[in-house]
């Protein structure tokens, strides 16, 4: 059982259909089980709670509906999290992720500014595979999804994750991998899973508050906290896998879609990316994190 006393784990969420319910279930659930003195603070983007009609939260806990009726605004949620937790350690976490929780106590046990708690490879599990781990959530049944090929003797063969990559892609010659239970992409993530100190957090003004709905934070972040000249690592263990359950997306009306901030998003990135080091520090004390 790992303590996760000095942690917060913060989730953004807005509950747009009942896969995305379930994967907060099976989340919370699977954390509960397998750490000790774990706080999960969830930031409901919406209107109304709907979150508590899938997770029965403890004492422990914190649950806040922000009202708000258009775009979600993940990073803002994320740096309102962080100010209400009180602990040392905050561990951002998507709604539908999970990566083994001693992964995270090795994160915050380093002196790194910022880490990323994985070692880049994703696994996309489909239905058939969510479906098995609903009825046995446990992380040796995520593990059985790993697939077949990707062991020799035993062991995984991503002692890097280039390694994985290059067997991917001669394998299939695509960028998207499809296995019996899950998709892999061919890319070194970093969204989903990082760690953090609290007090360092505000240093680097959190997440950046001009992302709204889908696309680049998760990016930008590491980018613009090397560039302000903090540390950022990740996790490199070969078994330190993201598994990232799956959900429909939300449907009907383009005006609800998530992705339609998506290019100024992008503009916002590129600003990050070509901004000196100087005039970023200035940019960032306009924030109201």
């Amino acid at each position: 059982m790992h303590s996760f006393k000095d942690i917060s784990i913060i989730i953004h969420c807005r509950i747009d259909n009942e896969e995305r319910g379930k994967n907060a279930k099976l989340v919370y659930d699977f954390y509960k089980a397998n750490t000790k003195d774990s706080q999960f603070i969830f930031i409901e983007d919406d209107a109304e709670a709907k979150l508590l009609n899938y997770v029965d939260i403890d004492e422990n806990d914190k649950h806040v509906i922000t009202g708000n009726t258009g775009n979600w605004h993940k990073t803002k949620c994320y740096n309102d999290g962080a100010t209400i937790s009180e602990r040392e350690y905050l561990y951002f976490l998507d709604l539908d992720v999970i990566v083994h929780p001693k992964y995270i106590c090795e994160a915050s046990s380093t002196d790194s500014d910022l880490i990323i708690a994985y070692n880049g490879q994703s696994l996309y599990l489909n239905y058939d595979a969510k479906r098995i781990f609903e009825k046995n959530n446990s992380y040796e049944c995520l593990e059985s999804f790993i697939p077949s090929e990707w062991r020799f003797e035993g062991e995984l063969l991503n002692h890097n994750i280039k390694a994985v990559q290059d067997y991917n892609t001669s394998k299939t010659g695509s960028p998207l991998n499809m296995y019996s239970y899950c998709m892999a992409p061919n890319n070194k993530a970093v969204g989903g899973c990082v760690v953090t100190k609290r007090d360092t957090f505000f240093k680097y003004k959190g997440f950046n508050p001009n992302f709204i709905g889908w696309g680049y934070e998760d990016n930008e972040l590491p980018t613009r906290v090397h560039k302000l000249g903090y540390n950022v690592t990740r996790i490199n263990d070969p078994e330190a896998l993201l598994f990232h359950l799956p959900h429909d997306p939300i449907g009907g009306d383009p005006s609800k879609s998530a992705h339609k901030d998506s290019n100024s998003n992008h503009a916002e990135m590129d600003k990050i990316d070509h901004i000196s080091k100087q005039d970023l520090e200035e940019y960032i004390k306009t924030w109201n994190v």
